[in-house]
């Protein structure tokens, strides 16, 4: 590869080598998964599945893009020899007799890396048997476990929900999606991306509009947020929120929102960082896209796009805080690369999530 950059022939951007940049060649396999009729999707997924053998990545990708992009049905897959190794979302069309072949194999599992595997498909499984069988296994460890850093509990949050009370699964994320594209339209109802005029009162930057909603547009009903609402982010002291408990920073960052357009930012400590000038280059803004999609549009890793509602993918483990004032654990509102917001691009995911009942919310970064 040469080590200079040249002109993307399709959209001129600057890139290393002399082909197409990746945003460009994802965009085109986006446009070839989404012009296939429904036929030709199952006919492709038959083609790429093979049950009998653990996938290569490049299959891995291509099958993990239509199965979310097009929201095929994944049953042969969690049928097959090999469906732990299959990515964990397929999982979500599992039958109840496949879902006990998998119960079976964890039972009996003496490896962590199976068991990690096995965990990941049953938490997309989620189902009633599997959340009572999560519930017995954090009363009563079994002898597996210990090959295991965390419990099922926190598998279950990599699948969008946790447990509740006795044989209760508590949603962690809503039951709709709202796909993006670039664009800055209030008309539809929501926005993400741009600079706002407030300023961070922790480091001086200025505030990004990471979600602007109305939530009495009809098409965010699924969110029950009947007002309009609006959170803001900065851009680097996001990256030290240990809203969720992991970072070890001492910083968390909440947002009040009352759903009337107005918001207050709770931070305590004291983000240590330097501001650069990383920030001004973040004025690309986002509105609903009129193609509709299922809940695991976030799974695909070509044209990726800010997503409201869905299931997110998460770039490490799944990370949820609490809620400051209830305790509860958040819901997951918001899913937004930020190579979409800046303009040369930049890396990791902001995930937006509230507490619908208390009116706070949070964003969660993650990088590779």
């Amino acid at each position: 590869m040469s080590g200079r950059r040249h002109p993307c022939p399709t959209c001129a951007q600057l890139t290393f080598g002399n082909g197409e940049c990746w945003k460009c060649q994802n965009l085109r396999t986006y446009d070839a998964i989404m012009a296939l009729t429904a036929d030709q999707a199952d006919q492709r997924f038959d083609e790429l599945f093979d049950g009998d053998r653990r996938p290569d990545a490049a299959t891995d990708s291509e099958l993990a893009n239509l199965v979310a992009l097009r929201d095929l049905n994944t049953a042969a897959v969690v049928a097959s020899a090999a469906a732990e190794y299959w990515p964990p979302f397929f999982n979500k069309d599992a039958s109840a007799a496949n879902r006990d072949i998998l119960l079976s194999r964890l039972e009996q599992s003496t490896d962590a890396g199976d068991a990690n595997q096995l965990l990941l498909a049953l938490a997309f499984v989620g189902d009633a048997t599997v959340v009572e069988r999560f519930h017995a296994w954090e009363d009563t460890p079994h002898p597996w476990q210990a090959l295991l850093h965390v419990g099922p509990r926190t598998y279950a949050h990599q699948a969008g929900w946790t447990l509740g009370g006795p044989g209760v699964r508590r949603e962690l994320t809503f039951p709709g999606t709202v796909a993006t594209r670039q664009a800055s339209d209030p008309e539809t109802g929501a926005t993400i991306g741009g600079l706002l005029l407030e300023l961070c009162p922790s480091c001086g930057a200025s505030l990004v509009n990471a979600l602007t909603l109305d939530g009495t547009n009809a098409q965010f009903d699924f969110l029950g947020l009947p007002g309009m609402l609006r959170i803001p982010a900065c851009a680097w002291c996001s990256m030290f929120n240990d809203a969720a408990g992991s970072l070890g920073t001492g910083v968390t960052i909440w947002v009040r929102y009352p759903l009337d357009g107005t918001n207050t930012l709770d931070v305590t400590g004291t983000p240590d960082h330097d501001r650069g000038d990383y920030q001004e280059t973040m004025n690309q803004t986002w509105s609903p896209d009129p193609v509709a999609f299922g809940p695991w549009r976030a799974q695909a890793d070509v044209a990726e796009v800010p997503i409201i509602g869905g299931q997110p993918m998460w770039l490490q483990d799944a990370e949820y805080a609490a809620c400051p004032d209830c305790a509860n654990i958040m819901r997951h509102l918001a899913w937004i690369p930020l190579n979409c917001l800046v303009v040369d691009g930049a890396e990791g995911i902001w995930y937006v999530q509230a507490c619908p009942g208390c009116q706070v919310a949070t964003v969660i970064y993650q990088q590779t």
